[in-house]
């Protein structure tokens, strides 16, 4: 089930479970699924170092004699911006990079895949001829019939059984379009 729009992002979370986004008018039903990736972990240990940072600062008197309050405050930032993002910065090369905006949606007609940059990519149901769940990895390869070329879908599933569920979900959808035609 679709809680927002792939396309344009409007909430789909009052409406019934098959119907068109009011916002865009693409067609999504009960069947759909949507994958994206979550905030990182990155995201989190950079904003507790800004916190903790912060903290210690804050208790700290400061380290030099300080004219006034507005200096000492205006020091006091300066090390907690530089503490914050030492601690994102570490914490995204040791668990990786932050993919923004990289998302994947089943829907009734294509495939639509959203990568980190550019505009999103539509594959027909017709032009797949099958996909596979890789769980060790947690990604999706999406054979193409065409091309005869693999295309993955990773960075985008939490768990083995979520990257399962969206190859199936893949599956049934091509199958659904072999039959309709």
């Amino acid at each position: 089930m679709l809680y927002s729009c792939p396309e344009c992002g409007y909430s789909l979370r009052d409406l019934p479970p098959a119907h068109t986004c009011p916002e865009c008018g693409l067609k999504y039903d009960a069947e759909c699924l949507m994958a994206h990736l979550r905030i990182p972990p990155t995201f989190w240990i950079g904003l507790s170092a800004y916190v903790l940072g912060g903290v210690w600062l804050m208790q700290q008197g400061s380290f030099l004699p300080m004219p006034n309050r507005v200096v000492a405050l205006l020091y006091k930032l300066g090390w907690l911006s530089f503490y914050g993002y030492m601690g994102y910065r570490l914490a995204r090369t040791t668990l990786g990079k932050y993919q923004r905006g990289t998302m994947a949606a089943v829907l009734p007609d294509y495939l639509f895949l959203f990568p980190d940059e550019g505009d999103g990519l539509r594959i027909s149901w017709k032009k797949i001829s099958r996909a596979a769940a890789n769980r060790g990895t947690k990604t999706v390869a999406i054979f193409l019939r065409d091309t005869r070329t693999i295309r993955n879908i990773s960075g985008v599933f939490r768990t083995a059984d979520e990257c399962e569920r969206f190859a199936g979900a893949i599956n049934r959808r091509i199958q659904l379009a072999a039959d309709a035609s």
